[in-house]
């Protein structure tokens, strides 16, 4: 088998190694997906009141952000593009169906536009962290994706992420939430507070999950490569022979394995790191300063044109949970292209780690090979070479 047909293998090896887990996102999909249905169709609900009105339109966007982002988990559909439609279909078929007279409520395309908007934020991020790059990137992910499937089987390592969680979101919202506890009003009103506090929460516990997985994966990494188990079936390939090229198969599935893919982490030198970074925080700066711009340009509009009055008057009757999840929504689609962008140049150097030195970019080209692995003779960094022998 070719090595481009190896690259889908293993850019899915995670889903026939993670079944268990592939279960268990999709029961929470499923009561996810019933109490959510049960509560936006709850008759005559009224939340919140007139002093301290309820962020509506940000828990739209929360709450359809996160069925999309479990949707996406269950693999039931492979096809981002398309699990967006489903999405999208879901989010509007809920929001208008809570109009029946039955159900004593009233639909709004308010709240229907800021369900989209957290849809469009998980696809959006989604997207960013997708695959990328070429065989070796690629792959390097996979044992990635591997590490971190392995990590979720055991309980106690799902009891962590949970406390990390609920760890990272106290610390950030503590602040915002005292300010709200005692009622400073100075700047901000409830309803800001509010907003303020869940927003914090929310990316207070992403933080934590993400420091706490980081540390998890970084001392498995080490634990799994020595096991050398195969990407797809997770059985033991330390016995499997390779040939010249570093390359064999799994003996119990039959799948493609190299004995470079459980070589050491890729690690890119910072000077590697900051060269990625530069063009995706050039990008951004330049979203950013295009839509600042455009706001500028859009004030000195207002007073000329009869169409900018009525956007203007339109944007100021909206209520600020709203203004705030368009907000969210561009900083996000912004997060996500500078996203994209890093990563793809950090898998350029990854791809190209097997012709020049990750860490002091000596030519390896000529650098002779053992079944699949090198060593930089100038630094002595490992690096693995994939090479397509055809069968």
């Amino acid at each position: 088998m070719s090595l481009s047909a190896q690259l889908k293998t293993v850019a899915h090896s995670n889903l026939n190694s993670s079944a268990h887990l592939t279960r268990l996102w999709k029961i929470a999909f499923a009561i996810y997906a019933l109490l959510l249905t049960v509560g936006t169709h709850w008759p005559s609900l009224k939340l919140g009141s007139e002093e301290s009105p309820w962020p509506d339109k940000l828990m739209h966007m929360l709450a359809f952000g996160g069925l999309a982002f479990l949707f996406i988990q269950t693999r039931w559909i492979k096809k981002l593009y398309l699990c967006g439609i489903i999405a999208f279909a879901w989010t509007l078929f809920d929001e208008f169906s809570q109009s029946l007279p039955i159900l004593g409520r009233e639909s709004s395309w308010g709240d229907a536009l800021s369900g989209v908007m957290g849809v469009t934020i998980i696809m959006a991020l989604t997207w960013a962290l997708g695959p990328i790059g070429g065989f070796a990137n690629r792959l390097r992910l996979a044992q990635q994706q591997f590490i971190i499937h392995q990590l979720l089987k055991q309980k106690k390592n799902l009891i962590i992420l949970i406390a990390s969680a609920i760890g990272g979101a106290v610390i950030i919202a503590i602040p915002i939430g005292l300010s709200w506890v005692l009622s400073v009003k100075t700047l901000l009103n409830d309803s800001e507070l509010m907003v303020g506090t869940i927003v914090a929460g929310v990316v207070g516990a992403v933080a934590g999950i993400y420091v706490a997985l980081t540390g998890m994966i970084s001392r498995c990494a080490a634990i799994e490569n020595l096991k050398a188990s195969c990407f797809v079936c997770d059985a033991s390939c330390k016995d499997v022979q390779f040939d010249d090229n570093g390359k064999g198969k799994c003996p119990k599935c039959e799948a493609a394995v190299y004995r470079g893919q459980w070589a050491e982490p890729m690690q890119l030198p910072i000077s590697a790191m900051l060269k990625g970074a530069g063009l995706a925080v050039g990008v951004a700066a330049a979203l950013i300063a295009a839509i600042v711009i455009g706001i500028i340009g859009f004030t000195f509009l207002h007073g000329k044109f009869e169409l900018a009055r009525q956007i203007t008057h339109a944007w100021n009757s909206w209520s600020d949970d709203f203004i705030i999840t368009i907000d969210l929504t561009a900083i996000a689609l912004i997060v996500a292209i500078a996203l994209r962008i890093y990563r793809s140049r950090q898998a350029r150097f990854y791809d190209r780690q097997d012709k020049f030195c990750r860490a002091c970019d000596h030519d390896l080209q000529g650098t002779p090979i053992d079944r699949g692995i090198g060593r930089c003779p100038e630094c002595g960094v490992t690096f693995a070479r994939f090479v397509d022998k055809k069968e």
